[in-house]
C-alpha cells in the first residue's frame, strides 16, 4: 500500500567533516555533553543526543565544514515517494548500498546534492541503541523525538532556488522571516522552515559577506533551562569562544548561546522553543535577530 506523504518528517543525523576528529570527542563529550556511539569506526565518530545509535558523524577531512545532512521518512514507500520527487527535480539520485546504510545507522538511503552543493541524504529505519542515553553533563538529555535532532543554518547564493527545493521537492513549510540589521550598514535576511512541530529544522540566508563555510551553525535543544546555564559555565570554563552570549530570539522564542567548535563550526546551545501547529500558523517577519542578549563578545565588555 502506497502511503501519501507531504515530504520529510524530520531532520535525523548531521556529518562534520574536519581535520581533528579528535578534538571533537572531547568537545562533544565532555563539553557538549553528548554520548559517544559505540560502534566508532572507520566510517567516522558517531555521538548521540537520544536513543539513536548516533545524530552526529565526524569524520576527517579538509573541509571544516557539513559533510552531509540526513532527513528521516516513515519508511521504504515514503522513501520511494520523495526519491521520485527528488529525481523531478532535477538532482541526481544515488542509491546508497548495504555499507553507507550500515555507516548511518538506518535501513535504506539514497543521496543527492541540494542547490548548495550539501549532500543530502534521505533515509528510513534508524537504528536504536543497545544502552540509554546517558550523559552527567545533560542528566535531563535533550529534546529530540517528533522534532527531530534539532535545527542547522545554511548560507546560500540563491535564494529562490532554495525555498523552491525545500518547499516543493521536501516538503518543508515556511515558519518566518527575520530580516535584520547585522551590524550597521550590513542586511541579513533568514528564511525558517519546519518539518514538524519544531519551530525550525532548517534555515537558510544569503550571506551578506563573504563566508568560509557552507554550515553557518547548528543547534541542539536542552530539555530543561538550568541545562543552558550550565552548559554555558561549562563552555566559558574550558575556554570555547562565544560568538554569542545567552539570549532569546523573538520568533521561534528560544532561550540559547552560540559558541565556536573546533574548526570555527558553531554551535547553538538552547531551550524552549515553541512548537508550530500548522492549522493555526501565520508566518510572520521579524526585524531583529534576538529581543534581548545574544551579545557578541566584543559588546560584552
Amino acid at each position: 500500500m502506497t502511503i501519501d506523504t507531504k515530504g520529510v518528517e524530520k531532520l535525523g543525523y548531521l556529518g562534520l567533516e574536519v581535520p581533528n576528529p579528535e578534538d571533537w570527542t572531547k568537545f562533544f563529550r565532555d563539553i557538549v555533553g553528548l554520548m559517544p556511539s559505540a560502534n566508532q569506526s572507520d566510517a567516522g565518530l558517531g555521538f548521540r543526543l537520544d536513543e539513536y545509535a548516533h545524530r552526529f558523524i565526524v569524520t576527517e577531512g579538509p573541509a571544516d565544514d557539513v559533510a552531509f545532512i540526513g532527513w528521516e521518512v516513515k519508511d521504504k514507500d515514503a522513501l520511494s515517494q520523495i526519491r521520485e520527487r527528488v529525481e523531478k527535480s532535477g538532482r541526481t539520485v544515488t542509491d546508497g548500498d548495504a555499507a553507507l546504510a550500515k555507516a548511518r545507522g538506518v535501513e535504506a538511503l539514497f543521496f543527492f546534492d541540494d542547490p548548495n552543493e550539501v549532500r543530502t541524504e534521505i533515509y528510513w529505519g534508524p537504528s536504536i541503541a543497545e544502552l540509554p542515553f546517558h550523559s552527567p553533563h545533560v542528566p535531563d538529555g535533550f529534546v529530540t523525538g517528533e522534532g527531530g535532532l534539532g535545527h542547522v543554518v545554511f548560507g546560500t547564493s540563491d535564494w529562490q532556488e532554495t525555498f523552491d527545493f525545500y518547499t516543493e521537492t521536501l516538503g518543508l513549510r515556511l515558519s518566518d522571516y527575520i530580516k535584520a540589521e547585522l551590524v550597521p550598514g550590513v542586511d541579513v535576511h533568514v528564511t525558517f522552515l519546519h518539518a514538524n512541530p519544531r519551530h525550525h529544522s532548517f534555515a537558510f540566508f544569503v550571506p551578506p559577506m563573504p563566508f568560509p563555510r557552507k554550515l553557518q551553525h547548528f543547534m541542539i535543544e536542552a530539555r530543561e533551562m538550568s541545562a543552558v546555564g550550565r552548559a554555558y559555565d561549562r563552555f566559558c570554563d574550558a575556554g570555547v569562544p562565544m560568538s554569542m552570549g545567552l539570549g532569546h530570539h523573538p520568533n521561534d522564542e528560544a532561550f540559547s548561546f552560540y559558541a565556536i567548535a573546533p574548526n570555527g563550526i558553531e554551535i547553538e546551545f538552547g531551550w524552549g522553543p515553541l512548537l508550530i501547529d500548522d492549522d493555526t500558523w501565520q508566518p510572520k517577519t521579524y526585524s531583529q535577530l534576538s529581543d534581548w542578549g545574544h551579545k557578541r563578545p566584543a559588546m560584552e565588555a
